[in-house]
């Protein structure tokens, strides 16, 4: 087990753990985190603690496959959001696009294609921006005030994915009515 290269944490068929050391009980434990069932494993050894969660987590699958239950899986506590992204033709087949919801948040490619993204790029960096700080993330609104300020563009949807910077990307085909062209 060599924890200084991954923070200490465990990984093993989708779940986590990170071991702990008790001095008072000279033991080494730990649960598998981010789900509700409570999964703890222990050893006397540093040596043995890896083999010992993967042995709680043969042990967790076994019993939920035993009982019919469905195993949890790993609540990552992050969530998905869409935001709104308005993309506007600028000559030359080049794009400019902004998200009505989060002024500042800007961006440009020289082809369509290069637009989304570069926008994908922009939402996460920005919505990063915001998290580190501190800054409230602002909900996404309906489309309806994503209107291209020059009278044409492709409304898009833009989600934020877990990471923040894979955001996934679906221009419209067509300009939503009474949008403009």
């Amino acid at each position: 087990m060599n924890n200084m290269e991954n923070g200490g944490l465990l990984h093993y068929k989708g779940y986590t753990a990170q071991p702990e050391y008790s001095d008072e009980d000279s033991i080494f434990y730990g649960k598998i985190l981010g789900i509700k069932d409570m999964v703890y494993f222990q050893s006397d050894s540093a040596k043995d603690i890896e083999k010992e969660f993967h042995e709680a987590v043969d042990d967790y699958l076994e019993f939920c496959a035993e009982v019919s239950k469905e195993p949890q899986k790993e609540y990552s506590g992050l969530f998905n959001v869409r935001y709104f992204g308005v993309f506007e033709p600028v000559g030359n087949g080049a794009f400019s696009v902004y998200f009505p919801d989060l002024p500042g948040c800007t961006s440009y490619g020289e082809t369509l294609g290069d637009t989304q993204k570069n926008a994908q790029d922009a939402l996460g960096l920005h919505l990063y921006g915001l998290e580190q700080d501190g800054d409230p993330i602002p909900p996404p609104l309906c489309h309806s005030r994503g209107r291209p300020r020059n009278g044409g563009g492709v409304l898009g949807v833009f989600g934020d994915s877990k990471d923040r910077q894979d955001g996934d990307v679906q221009a419209l085909p067509e300009p939503i009515p009474g949008e403009g062209t």
